[in-house]
């Protein structure tokens, strides 16, 4: 009894864990980007908005490159990974979708 208790335990803990690990991952179009705070808004594809805090730890690429936040204006097709921690939706990554993807976007509007 003992030990079915402590493997239940356990693989409640794992998952505990696991759902704190891995982050969501979403598309849409930059609504406002706050460069002071720093910030976005995101409009996602099921036209909810999605407002992202901005850390250090943040990776915000284009391709494999590293860009500055600044390159992101409104209507901007992206992707971003998120966690939700302390209750702030904090951005993990987020990627500029370049070419005919940006085109699509736009005549998505």
């Amino acid at each position: 009894m003992k030990r079915t208790l402590v493997i239940a335990l356990a693989v409640l803990f794992c998952l505990s864990i696991a759902t704190v690990a891995f982050a969501v991952q979403t598309k849409g179009t930059v609504v406002s980007v706050d460069q002071t705070a720093p910030s976005m808004v995101v409009k996602l594809m099921d036209g909810k908005t999605l407002s992202l805090v901005i850390t250090p730890k943040t990776d915000i690429q284009q391709g494999m490159k590293d860009i500055p936040l600044a390159r992101f204006v409104v209507g901007t097709l992206v992707v971003v990974r998120y966690n939700v921690k302390d209750g702030k939706t904090v951005a993990r990554y987020i990627g500029y979708e370049s070419g005919e993807l940006q085109h699509f976007g736009a005549m998505k509007k």
